[in-house]
């Protein structure tokens, strides 16, 4: 059950957690399908994160395989990529688990989003993701 917690957390950490602002990015721990098929479901339902647009998701052929470059579903806006600014950084959270080629949505979104940025306000630029899109294993 998506609603479930996996672990019950300690209580010192419970009132730690309560103080902390979270601002994360889908990972392959948050591919749990619903009903239908459509992943990333349970991370939208659990997570409030500055939203570019409505999410837009399509289900994936094979949910067995959750690398990046395997991945076939479809997990656009919503709590999937955003940005804000923080002082002086302009943080950017990235899906790994989408589209990212030139035309994507993420793609085009990211170019938007660096073009609007005040590099005399937010001189810093951070990008998160969950995993490396590019790496030199084989």
């Amino acid at each position: 059950i998506w609603g479930r917690p996996r672990t019950r957390p300690l209580p010192w950490r419970i009132s730690r957690w309560r103080r902390m602002a979270w601002m994360t990015c889908p990972g392959n721990h948050e591919i749990e399908a619903d009903m239908v098929g459509n992943t990333f479901t349970a991370y939208e339902a659990r997570f409030a994160m500055p939203e570019v647009a409505p999410a837009v998701q399509a289900p994936s052929p094979d949910e067995s395989d959750c690398t990046p470059s395997a991945f076939q579903g479809v997990y656009d806006y919503g709590n999937a990529f955003y940005s804000f600014d923080y002082s002086i950084v302009h943080v950017v959270m990235l899906n790994s688990y989408t589209n990212t080629s030139v035309g994507s949505s993420q793609y085009e979104w990211l170019k938007a989003d660096l073009a609007k940025v005040d590099r005399s306000r937010t001189p810093w630029i951070i990008a998160a993701f969950h995993c490396p899109w590019y790496n030199s294993n084989d």
